[in-house]
């Protein structure tokens, strides 16, 4: 009888449970989704260098580079106060603060300031989907679970639009970000508040994230307009809970207020608004502009249904100014009433309790998206008040979120889903899925392809300038980048072409906006390098007859004189800028250069000498004076008046202790008056700031020569060989 098999079994004692392994949440799923898409999506732009106002704010702000020294002042000040020092404007600490933490740590790098850029926009990724799910539960009354799917859809469309390009590529713009980021944590705490009453620090985090939201970027204040329409149209609060809600975030934009009045001296005003900044300046005719204004918004309108083509610049005068028969601004007009109006019927509805089906909730989120977008987009609309931007796709960044509900709802009445699917739908749903996945990719091949612009000056300005051929600045600044390009090249052929291709975008600039001051300048600028005075004389002159009163026109009308020697007309033009502006001290130093060249000394020294009062640090003239005595007793020295020379120089040294130049040619007006032993102290004095120049150590051995010291002389005579 042969063995019997013994079946062997598992060792797993019976009192030892396999705990299941935990699977993600489609929540989290979403989230995870959402983070890397968003971060994916603006990675090319982690390389890029600084662009546009990235200077006024990190690259040239004096208060970011002192790291956390510069946090006091940064948080006391205006904006833009560690680049001109001018305590007015705009209060907006928090992400110069940001700036000058990155700086302590990291230093002036631009790439880092653009890494933490995307990676605030994913966390903002990640905020506005949580919120949403908070939102729309608890519209849809499904506060037990938070619903996935619209939430994710919406939050895709948004991170996704290719006209966060600006904001996110641009380092500056990290306000917008950082100040809707604070406003989506205000408004989680808010709902999580409304769900647990009883749970204060719910309020107390969502008003602390309110503050931050502020001093983030000012125009966040609107977001109490947005907190009304969240207690009316989302948690059905009544007209006195909403009053009562909203109080403390009153408190918290009166605590604001009460700081930016406390430390800013001076706020931005209206009545200072330059043409060249906004088109309807140019204009007084109130229907003209109102027109106009309806011309914007209907390319706001535009630019979210079909972002193409994306622009840095919408200034004076690529909008231009029309009247209300306008075909476009009429169209606009009754987009915008019409969808405005469909909004506050839906606001009416809902005090008529008119939510019990999910059409009616579908019309009321849509009128929510649409009240919230009109709210978001006040301030910047120039609808009241006029600002300085004709228009501007970053000012879309916050706003767009409306236009991203509006599409994630229609996109689900399109596909017949229900607003509360769940998120895992969307990929066994193949309409849907393949709808997400083909707007999606055509939004980021456009986020993607636009990127690359914003990679520096040059390449935004270049890559724009064909789709911004009426916009004075963008001639302006794309022309004044070239001749920048010109004045570093070395190949005369390439340089001569680029002050040709500069030129031409100058012209262009001052023919859009004829009394473009900055434009003429660069375009003076232009022509001398070219050996065009006449020409450069022409626009200037044309610039003074405009405006009488601008100094700096004048000034370089005078240095265009000087160029060509033309003394007496350049003599002319530098004392009409100092009638007009009597502390300009490059004026005196330039009639300075005039006057020596002239050989009047006497008269040029005495507008060095007013140039250095009003200015004591200036080295150029500095340097001037220096030359002037070095000059005067050069010319006593060829006429055998080595005494006088001496003076000079002893003159000059006063003003310019130890150069080299004075001193080595004291030495040899001493050499020359017969006195070889002072001679000898003012070459070996010269020699010690130019130790290698051959004609001060020759100088030395002929002075030992003389003083009988051969030894030491042949050893002078072999250094300068």
């Amino acid at each position: 009888m042969g063995k019997s098999k013994k079946k062997i079994l598992a060792t797993t004692p019976s009192h030892t449970k396999v705990k299941p392994q935990k699977q993600l949440s489609i929540s989290t799923w979403c989230s995870i989704i959402i983070f890397a898409f968003s971060f994916l999506l603006y990675a090319n732009t982690i390389n890029h260098d600084f662009t546009l106002d990235d200077d006024l704010v990190i690259a040239k702000n004096y208060l970011v580079q002192q790291g956390f020294e510069g946090i006091p002042l940064l948080f006391t000040k205006a904006y833009r106060y560690g680049f001109n020092n001018v305590n007015s404007g705009i209060y907006r600490p928090l992400t110069p603060i940001l700036f000058a933490i990155e700086y302590q740590f990291f230093g002036l790098n631009p790439h880092v300031n653009h890494f933490f850029n995307v990676l605030y926009y994913a966390l903002s990724g990640l905020l506005l989907f949580k919120a949403l799910q908070y939102l729309l539960s608890i519209f849809l009354q499904k506060k037990e679970t938070l619903i996935t799917g619209l939430p994710f859809i919406i939050t895709m469309l948004y991170v996704g639009h290719p006209l966060h390009t600006e904001v996110v590529a641009s380092a500056k713009s990290r306000d917008e970000i950082m100040g809707f980021l604070f406003l989506l944590i205000s408004t989680i705490y808010l709902l999580r508040s409304s769900i647990k009453p009883s749970n204060k620090i719910n309020m107390i985090i969502s008003l602390c994230a309110f503050y931050l939201a502020l001093i983030s970027k000012e125009s966040s204040i609107l977001y109490i307009g947005v907190i009304i329409l969240i207690c009316l149209f989302i948690l059905r609060e009544s007209i006195k809970k909403t009053i009562q809600t909203i109080i403390p975030y009153l408190a918290i934009s009166g605590i604001y207020l009460i700081s930016f009045y406390f430390f800013i001296n001076k706020m931005v005003g209206t009545h200072g608004v330059a043409i060249i900044n906004n088109s309807l300046m140019a204009t007084d005719d109130v229907l003209s502009r109102f027109a106009t204004k309806m011309v914007i918004m209907g390319k706001y309108i535009l630019l979210l249904i079909f972002p193409h083509p994306l622009r840095f610049d919408y200034s004076y005068n690529q909008i231009p100014n029309v009247s209300l028969t306008d075909p476009f601004a009429i169209i606009s007009f009754l987009v915008v009433f019409g969808i405005l109006g469909f909004s506050i019927k839906q606001l009416i509805d809902l005090f008529k309790q008119k939510t019990d089906s999910e059409t009616n909730a579908l019309h009321q989120l849509i009128g929510f998206s649409i009240l919230f977008y009109s709210i978001m987009i006040f301030l910047v609309s120039n609808l009241l008040i006029h600002i300085e931007a004709t228009m501007a796709e970053r000012f879309l960044y916050v706003p767009s979120l409306g236009f991203a509900i509006i599409s994630g709802l229609l996109l689900c009445k399109i596909l017949k889903l229900d607003l509360d699917f769940s998120a895992s739908q969307i990929r066994v749903h193949k309409a849907a899925s393949l709808s997400l996945t083909v707007i999606l990719a055509l939004y980021s091949y456009q986020t993607i392809s636009r990127n690359p612009s914003w990679k520096n000056n040059f390449t935004l300005y270049s890559s724009d300038i064909v789709h911004l051929e009426n916009s004075a600045r963008a001639n302006f600044a794309y022309g004044s980048e070239i001749l920048s390009q010109a004045d570093r090249s070395n190949n005369k052929e390439e340089k001569g072409k680029l002050l040709q291709t500069a030129k031409a975008h100058l012209v262009k600039a001052v023919e859009i906006h004829p009394k473009y001051h900055s434009a003429y300048i660069n375009l003076s600028n232009a022509c001398n390098k070219l050996k065009q005075f006449g020409e450069s004389i022409k626009y200037m002159t044309q610039m003074v007859s405009a405006d009488t009163g601008y100094v700096d026109g004048f000034y370089q009308l005078g240095l265009t004189y000087n160029i060509i020697k033309d003394y007496p007309n350049a003599i002319k033009n530098f004392n009409r800028v100092l009638k007009l502006r009597t502390k300009y001290f490059k004026a005196h130093n330039a009639l300075g250069i005039i006057y020596v060249n002239q050989k009047m000394y006497d008269k040029a020294l005495e507008h060095y000498q007013a140039s250095l009062n009003l200015n004591p640090s200036n080295s150029a003239t500095i340097n001037n004076i220096k030359g002037l005595f070095l000059d005067k007793g050069v010319d006593h020295g060829k006429n055998g008046d080595f005494a006088s020379a001496i003076a000079m120089f002893t003159k000059g040294l006063e003003f310019k202790p130890n150069d080299p130049d004075i001193l080595s040619n004291m030495g040899i007006a001493y050499a020359q008056s017969g006195d070889p032993n002072n001679a000898l102290k003012s070459f070996e004095s010269a020699l010690k700031y130019k130790p290698s120049d051959k004609g001060i150590l020759r100088n030395i051995g002929i002075m030992y020569q003389q003083l009988g010291d051969t030894l030491k002389a042949n050893a002078y005579f072999r250094k300068a060989n």
